[in-house]
């Protein structure tokens, strides 16, 4: 149940966003981590994608905005 809980708040991120930026970043640092830490990944991809949005957060929410 929770893979499909997962799932339905990506798509409804995905379908909500014009810019798919962040959601790509988050699935592919997930998939990184997924290869680097095996099974025990969570705690550093949430990492990854806290520090990756903290550090790209101005040009995320400028292209956001469609300036």
């Amino acid at each position: 149940m929770m893979t499909a809980l997962l799932v339905v708040i990506f798509l409804e991120q995905w379908m909500k966003e014009r810019d798919h930026r962040s959601a790509l970043l988050g699935l592919g640092l997930s998939l990184l981590c997924l290869v680097f830490f095996r099974g025990n990944f969570i705690i550093p991809s949430m990492t990854a994608i806290l520090g990756v949005l903290t550090l790209f957060r101005k040009p995320l929410e400028t292209a956001g905005d469609g300036r």
